[in-house]
């Protein structure tokens, strides 16, 4: 991987192809391993100083990866990688501060999905009372489709939405 790559400090999430591991890491970074767990190739978000939070990824079509990072206040960005990311930039962006925090505030827990060649963005409130779902496209591109749940009572973990062997998306909740 590139030197001076990011170093494994706080993997938050791991995803996988069925060939190699792709892992969340704080300070905003990605790490592609291998089988043997050898990196294969990193990429840090730079372009804004002070994000250190990865709390979601997710693998999209053709090997793209889709991260979500916050700076731990309320600044909320979504990323979009090619599958040969190592030292890059991220191809496409989007500050989506303002589809979630309004709605979530700070402290919310954050998952990603794809599916349909979309991107879905879930929050969920501090406490877990409520959900919210927003769809873009596999450019980040925000659709404006957007759902709220309540009342759940769940705390975000990963896995609570995927995408199911027939290209629809589930989310596990619970109602109160």
């Amino acid at each position: 991987p590139t030197s001076g790559g990011p170093s494994y400090t706080n993997v938050t999430r791991l995803m996988s192809d069925g060939i190699n591991i792709y892992a969340a890491n704080d300070g905003a970074s990605l790490i592609k391993f291998n089988s043997n767990l050898v990196a294969l190739a990193t990429a840090a978000y730079t372009s804004l100083p002070g994000f250190t939070n990865t709390n979601a990824v997710v693998l999209g079509a053709g090997g793209d990866v889709y991260m979500q990072v916050n700076n731990a206040t309320t600044t909320l960005k979504l990323l979009k990688y090619n599958a040969a990311f190592d030292g890059a930039s991220p191809v496409a962006e989007v500050n989506v501060s303002t589809q979630m925090f309004p709605i979530i505030g700070n402290g919310g827990q954050f998952e990603l999905a794809f599916a349909s060649n979309s991107v879905y963005l879930m929050g969920s409130a501090e406490d877990g009372s409520y959900l919210t779902i927003r769809k873009f496209d596999a450019n980040l591109n925000d659709t404006g489709i957007t759902g709220t749940f309540a009342p759940t009572r769940i705390q975000l973990g990963p896995g609570m939405m995927r995408r199911g062997p027939d290209h629809l998306l589930y989310i596990v909740t619970s109602g109160s």
